[in-house]
């Protein structure tokens, strides 16, 4: 199996490029539990953990989650990573909303319009 690019966002830190394995225990590893898929348009999705209760608030879900491309598709998802510049952006773009003071903001909102 290979490895895709994802962008993780943990509360209170950083957010950082990492290349994982393209499986769903690999993400699960990422977010801390069982994940699930929400599909963001423009080919961005994020991986969440599914279950929430207990986990702190983080830019508009809880826990950390973990940001990437693909799709859903009646077999389950297609994820195929993102190449290093869409990455850099997302990373830009974090930076942009920290530097706004909006590192709170509900980070599904802001990248679902990001283009």
């Amino acid at each position: 199996m290979g490895k895709q690019r994802v962008v993780v966002v943990e509360p209170e830190k950083e957010p950082y490029i990492t290349l994982v394995g393209e499986s769903y225990e690999a993400m699960g590893q990422i977010v801390k539990g069982e994940i699930n898929m929400v599909y963001l348009g423009d080919g961005y999705c994020i991986f969440t953990n599914k279950q929430t209760q207990g986990l702190p608030y983080n830019r508009g879900v809880y826990g950390t989650f973990c940001l990437t491309k693909g799709k859903i598709v009646e077999e389950g998802s297609l994820v195929r990573g993102l190449t290093g510049i869409e990455a850099n952006g997302i990373l830009t773009l974090l930076e942009e909303l920290y530097q706004r003071d909006l590192q709170n903001q509900d980070f599904l909102c802001v990248i679902s319009n990001h283009k």
